[in-house]
């Protein structure tokens, strides 16, 4: 049997084997291994183009990744498309082989799941150069999408006799009528590539550290299912690539990169939910008048009394809906502002919704510089510029923290505005335009334009660095200030000090089950 010339050059015999020396090629150890054990699966793949496999299902797998690490992503790809080829059509239909085949492998999507096995952090040259690894990361950001040739046409120059070969800028072979070498003509088969930028999956920037990254290559239909702030599961070979020539030499200094084999997304989107004791335990309390009040006093527990502020904080957690046309209508992020003086745990407060929430993000005014709002253009280390998404786009559908509110940068509170109002950012960056969703709530604290509040002035002074149009889009400011009361202080230190000896009563809920609650109510609103 003769397979698709566009597979392998070498050719196959009557039961489709291709053997190197003694034995199978890679790609035919796992036509056999999938015809044998996945041939319901591979009868489908010609309807669903699509195949999901785990790298601990069967040892072959695991050899055919760890013998081959560069190849093993186009080695997968090529045994699946010939495997589910060969099941489907008949093999003296060689014209429907290769159209489909080439058709199929230049679409197919492959799920390959498989474990993590180390943290972004812990990735280095010096211990993992060459490996293949497993991790957990955020896509921060992305350069331009390119295209790779793997296969190519080169034509004679005199007779224009045509050939397809692997690609190469030159190839050595000759037209045998007119002993010339062929020249490149046109790309034959090529895939779609993008460089991005993975990161750790930190939330808490408030001390305005950046978290650990790492270039990564993806390929094929990878480059258009993920997004910017995706969180991801990524297996790869961690590979050092050349920063730059020197000379028409290479340099001295690499590029850590992972090779992209496999991504999976983390789906996020399922919310982790209260279990049936957990829900029990709510409908007992709200059974006796007690689940909001449990809520509200487990939240920021060591921050004495300010329970409305507490609870207009965990209404921005839960969120509402689109009320009217979405886009236009009443948003469902719920902006809030705090302002007062300096010490009167404003930001402390608002600092406690990373304990509560898995789709948050705390913020400084230098943070918020260095990230941006809607998008910012990156310059990586190989020259290339890089679209990052900005914070609002990056926690769509949670909230952002941004201390010091009042020191942002003006084109900072420019960006803030219309988002806060459709929940949508637009920003023509790196040459391309970016567009993205970011019904993204808005915490902010900040100081009085003069230090302190000054109950004399009207909101709008006491805020007089920030404009009308943005203090507008916040549902909610609060003035904070402090209280020269001795038997207030007193009672504020008495409960630091139960707090600190006693830790958080029995009857408020813990931080694990309000996050849960949280996410309960969610999905009834």
């Amino acid at each position: 049997m003769t397979l698709p010339s566009y597979f392998l050059d070498n050719p196959y015999n009557v039961e489709g084997t291709e053997v190197v020396g003694n034995k199978l090629s890679p790609e035919n150890e796992l036509i056999e291994y999938f015809v044998q054990f996945r041939n319901d699966d591979l009868l489908d793949t010609l309807n669903t183009f699509e195949f999901n496999l785990e790298i601990n299902e069967n040892l072959i797998l695991q050899k055919t990744l760890m013998e081959n690490k560069d190849s093993f992503r186009n080695i997968l790809r090529d045994a699946i498309t010939m495997g589910t080829i060969l099941l489907n059509f008949d093999r003296d239909d060689m014209v429907n082989i290769n159209l489909q085949g080439k058709r199929l492998r230049n679409n197919i999507k492959i799920n390959l799941e498989v474990p993590s096995n180390i943290t972004l952090k812990e990735l280095t040259a010096s211990d993992y150069e060459g490996d293949v690894v497993t991790f957990e990361a955020k896509v921060s950001y992305w350069s331009k999408k390119r295209t790779i040739t793997h296969m190519a046409d080169y034509k004679c120059p005199d007779c224009g006799d045509i050939i397809t070969r692997p690609f190469k800028s030159k190839i050595k072979d000759r037209c045998v009528e007119d002993k010339v070498f062929y020249e490149f003509f046109k790309p034959n088969i090529s895939e779609d590539t993008r460089r991005i930028t993975l990161r750790e999956i930190s939330d808490d920037f408030s001390e305005g550290k950046l978290p650990v990254s790492i270039s990564a290559d993806v390929y094929g239909k990878t480059v258009w299912e993920i997004e910017l702030s995706d969180k991801v599961i990524v297996t790869g070979v961690f590979r050092s690539i050349p920063l730059r020539m020197e000379n028409g030499k290479i340099s001295q200094e690499f590029i850590p990169t992972i090779q992209v084999i496999s991504v999976q997304n983390m789906k996020t989107d399922k919310m982790e939910l209260p279990d049936m004791e957990l829900m029990k335990k709510f409908q007992d309390l709200e059974a006796e008048g007690k689940l909001v009040e449990a809520v509200i006093d487990g939240f920021a527990y060591n921050i004495y009394k300010k329970r409305n502020e507490k609870k207009a904080i965990l209404c921005s957690l839960i969120g509402s809906i689109w009320i009217g046309q979405v886009g236009k209508g009443n948003p469902p992020m719920i902006h809030i502002l705090f302002v007062g003086d300096p010490d009167t745990f404003k930001s402390t407060i608002m600092k406690y919704v990373i304990n509560v929430s898995d789709n948050c993000v705390l913020a400084d005014s230098t943070t918020v510089s260095n990230a941006g709002i809607k998008a910012i253009a990156i310059k990586s280390d190989d020259g290339r510029w890089s679209i990052r998404a900005g914070l609002l786009p990056e926690y769509h559908g949670g909230v952002v923290f941004l201390d010091e509110f009042g020191d942002l940068k003006s084109d900072i509170y420019a960006d803030l505005k219309a988002p806060m109002i459709d929940g949508w950012v637009s920003k023509h960056v790196a040459g391309e335009d970016f567009n993205g969703r970011a019904e993204t709530g808005i915490l902010a604290s900040m100081n009085p334009t003069d230090g302190v509040y000054d109950d004399s002035k009207s909101i709008l002074e006491n805020l007089s660095v920030l404009k009308k149009p943005l203090i507008t889009r916040f549902d909610l400011i609060t003035k904070f200030s402090i209280d020269f009361n001795n038997a207030y202080d007193t009672q504020i230190g008495e409960h630091f000090d139960k707090c600190d000896f006693e830790g958080k009563p029995e009857s408020f809920l813990k931080d694990e089950e309000i996050k849960l609650f949280i996410n309960y109510v969610k999905t009834i609103t």
